[in-house]
């Protein structure tokens, strides 16, 4: 009896080989686009020359000068083989779609990405055994691009939004615990300021020169009442 049958209500016998086929699927899945990649290494090697490897060598470094050839001859193999992939994909939908089609090549897309990245590094694809390679092989460890001045100033921007948010919060749940922490706030970013040479604004500067507690918790409480000389860029978050 099948599960349509029934309405979906399923057994545990229904749900096992519903399971078994989905862990079929994914297994011939990875497969496939395993036996993709080397297709895509083996070919690049035919066309370029090279005596197929068994075992790949780990000595091998591509000069600078031969790399434009390597990713040349991939980009070639990569257009030739992702026309066959996307008509396949094509004809495997009943109406047209470009998304999905797209979607479904993803496989192709990402095996040339993946080589290309690991050519352009230095490696020598002619130095892979063709059978042997993985995806894994070929992952390359980017260095993350440092942020930029104006990035840097908008997340700053962005945590003192969030930090006039908490501290007004806090004031209206606990008064004392809010001077406690725009004091403790105030001169950590006096500190910082001394360190790149900047005097403490107008703002902090006389709550600093407080030397009793009575006096400084009566300058952080007047804080709030400052907005006249708050950042622009900040005054636009209410």
């Amino acid at each position: 009896m099948s599960i349509e049958s029934k309405n979906f209500v399923a057994s545990t016998s229904d749900v096992e080989r519903i399971a078994a086929e989905i862990i079929d699927g994914m297994e011939q899945t990875a497969n496939g686009r395993g036996t993709y990649l080397r297709m895509v290494v083996g070919t690049v090697q035919h066309d370029l020359g090279a005596t197929p490897r068994l075992r790949a060598s780990s000595a091998s470094r591509l000069p600078p000068e031969e790399i434009p050839a390597q990713l040349k001859a991939l980009n070639a193999v990569h257009k030739r083989f992702y026309e066959a992939v996307y008509k396949v994909a094509q004809n495997s939908l009943p109406t047209p779609d470009k998304v999905e089609v797209k979607r479904r090549c993803t496989f192709a897309r990402t095996a040339a990405s993946t080589l290309r990245g690991w050519i352009r590094t230095g490696n020598d694809v002619c130095s892979l055994a063709a059978g042997r390679v993985t995806k894994y092989q070929l992952a390359v460890e980017h260095a993350k691009r440092p942020l930029t001045a104006r990035a840097l100033g908008n997340r700053a921007v962005a945590l003192m939004k969030n930090l006039r948010v908490v501290a007004r919060k806090l004031v209206s749940s606990d008064a004392a615990k809010a001077r406690e922490f725009l004091t403790d706030a105030m001169d950590l970013l006096t500190g910082e300021m001394k360190k790149v040479g900047i005097a403490p604004t107008a703002a902090i500067a006389p709550a600093r020169k407080h030397s009793n507690g009575a006096a400084r918790r009566h300058a952080v409480s007047r804080m709030p009442a400052a907005v006249p000389g708050e950042n622009p860029r900040l005054q636009r978050s209410h």
